[in-house]
């Protein structure tokens, strides 16, 4: 449920009526307005409460102990909303509150690699590198979660391609599922004539175009 049907259930119906049933009161329901999609810059999900978060990243930021004090009123439900007033939101350094947003790591999704808050080159060099992998007839593993956790070392960085990580600032495992990815690039960014050819090769920009367009129409 979302925090405005469980609130109702919780406490005013449930406290007031032992008997309830709840698949009959869900049923009745009628659908509320939301609060809007999560304020963290990398995240798909919607807030879960006029403080503009979603459940995981709510969890999240009481863990990093609330930069910027963002805070809703005590028993804001019922004094608020349930009465159709509007919740106000305190902040004692919203611009804390908004790096926080902006910085922080999306929320682990089983099967998806998230790819939002990356510069549209390596976010193409991913898609392509992981494809690419998927293609050769024997290879090593990549579990998405490796690959989430090298997509959030790498927007931290702010990179604008692969090329442009410091790998000795990497985690070793990182490291090596990096290079495999820059290996797949070469084949690509290298022209045929220099191919092989040490200290000539350079990108093409037919190559860096196939990379750059699908990316940004996604």
């Amino acid at each position: 449920m979302c925090r405005a049907h469980y609130s109702s259930w919780k406490y005013y119906v449930a406290p007031r009526d032992s008997g309830a049933d709840f698949e009959q009161w869900a049923a009745e329901q009628e659908p509320r307005g939301g609060y809007g999609n999560c304020k963290v810059t990398v995240c798909p999900g919607l807030a879960e409460s006029p403080l503009g978060l979603c459940s995981w990243h709510w969890h999240r930021y009481k863990r990093d102990r609330r930069p910027g004090g963002a805070a809703l009123p005590a028993s804001w439900w019922q004094r608020y909303e349930s009465q159709g007033r509007s919740v106000p939101v305190s902040c004692t350094d919203e611009n804390a509150f908004r790096t926080w947003c902006a910085r922080v790591d999306p929320a682990p999704r089983p099967g998806l690699v998230n790819l939002r808050g990356l510069r549209p080159l390596l976010r193409a060099e991913i898609q392509y590198t992981l494809f690419a992998h998927t293609q050769q007839d024997r290879h090593s593993i990549w579990r998405l979660d490796w690959i989430q956790k090298l997509v959030n070392l790498a927007r931290e960085r702010d990179a604008g391609s692969l090329t442009d990580l410091d790998l000795d600032d990497f985690p070793r495992f990182h490291t090596s599922i990096v290079k495999k990815m820059l290996h797949y690039l070469r084949l690509v960014y290298f022209t045929p004539s220099r191919r092989g050819t040490p200290g000539s090769s350079r990108p093409t920009t037919s190559a860096s175009a196939s990379l750059t367009g699908p990316a940004t129409s996604t």
